[in-house]
């Protein structure tokens, strides 16, 4: 299996630590895992060895830019799924797919990490119902999930 990881934080913290982790994890397995990254950011370079790394600088939510640069990269590369790793990235990935066609895009998986509830706005609302799995890091969040809506069926608990 293909998997395109999207990380758009320029600092290092444990999610974007988790993403490399990820990413170096799968390769040792024998898959291929391409990350799109803050080319400015610490992942990036941390990352820089490893090959099939690609910039990807979105500002905002709503960066249709980064979003078209995503959705070409996605057609060229065609892997079997987009791992989102920060609700950022959620936003991007989603419009990419969108730009993309939902046909021609693969599944949306997403890391959910934080204990906080999913923004109430309508963009929000939109970005998360385009996620086809997210990945809880407890049943605590899952269960946050569950109460800004996102059914269980489209949750899995690793830990």
């Amino acid at each position: 299996m293909f998997s395109l990881h999207v990380d758009t934080a320029r600092t290092w913290r444990g999610g974007q630590h988790q993403a490399l982790l990820t990413v170096r994890g799968l390769r040792r397995r024998g898959e291929r895992a391409a990350l799109a990254a803050q080319p400015r950011g610490e992942l990036f370079r941390r990352a820089a060895e490893g090959g099939d790394l690609h910039a990807l600088a979105p500002r905002g939510d709503l960066d249709l830019r980064a979003a078209w640069r995503l959705s070409r990269l996605v057609r060229d590369l065609a892997p079997d799924v987009i791992h989102a790793h920060d609700a950022h990235a959620i936003a991007v990935a989603a419009l990419a797919r969108t730009l993309a066609g939902r046909r021609a895009a693969p599944p949306l998986i997403a890391s959910r990490r934080v204990d906080f509830h999913v923004r109430g706005n309508a963009f929000s609302r939109w970005k998360y119902r385009q996620v086809d799995r997210f990945i809880c890091a407890s049943s605590a969040i899952r269960d946050m999930l569950a109460d800004d809506g996102v059914p269980a069926a489209r949750t899995t608990v690793v830990h």
